[in-house]
């Protein structure tokens, strides 16, 4: 069973829920590392078939496709630092393989994604164990057509995730609105919905959550995953 190869792999603290996850985003990424710079879209199209063809929901696509993005750009700068370069020619190299395989704008590639990275990639060169840990809140993430995020736009998500959310549990405190970013000409928006409830009864909140906002409009823009 999963279980017993956990536990031979010394993997029991983690649950079978976050495995899978870690390894569809490594098929995310392996699917994008394969592609050449002329048909990135079709592949990160083709990675997501894969995905859910393998048993993974529509609504957990996002959350796996954004460990690949940052899994692929730590992989390179523990490579790039292993080499010896120096920071400032590593950062520029991750920069392109996370626009590479996110599909994302180079200045999309902030601050605080650039961070997340460099402390990944530190801790694959160091040879820490990776493990993903569960906190009391949801990531909800959708895309709408047009490249155009703004202000308003990420807000506007935010309050119909907290809205649709808050119906279906009555223990959803807030919304926290992520920063808009442009993936593959649409507008990527993302929310943090935190509720205290139990670890299980966030499988039906994400349930809810994906139905209630499927087709949703927002500001004339219709939400398409």
């Amino acid at each position: 069973s999963l279980e017993d190869k956990k536990a031979a792999a010394g993997l029991d603290g983690e649950d079978t829920d976050g495995l899978l996850k870690r390894h569809f985003a490594k098929t995310l990424k392996g699917v994008s590392e394969n592609c050449t710079s002329g048909n990135m879209k079709e592949c990160r199209e083709a990675a997501k078939q894969q995905a859910l063809d393998g048993g993974m929901k529509r609504r957990e696509y996002a959350q796996a496709k954004q460990m690949g993005d940052v899994k692929a750009a730590a992989e390179l700068w523990a490579t790039c630092k292993e080499a010896g370069e120096t920071d400032a020619t590593c950062e520029g190299m991750i920069r392109d393989e996370f626009v590479k395989v996110s599909g994302a704008r180079e200045e999309d590639f902030d601050q605080a994604t650039k961070d997340k990275v460099k402390r990944l990639g530190s801790a694959i060169q160091r040879g820490t164990p990776l493990r993903i840990v569960k906190f009391k809140r949801m990531k909800v993430d959708a895309l709408v057509s047009g490249e155009n995020c703004t202000t308003v736009l990420e807000n506007l998500f935010a309050a119909k995730c907290f809205n649709v959310s808050k119906a279906n549990n009555s223990n959803v405190s807030r919304a926290i609105a992520r920063r808009c970013r442009i993936v593959d000409e649409k507008a990527d928006l993302g929310a943090r919905v935190e509720a205290n409830i139990p670890d299980a009864d966030f499988e039906a909140l994400s349930d809810a959550a994906d139905e209630g906002l499927s087709g949703a409009n927002l500001n004339s823009r219709r939400l398409q995953e």
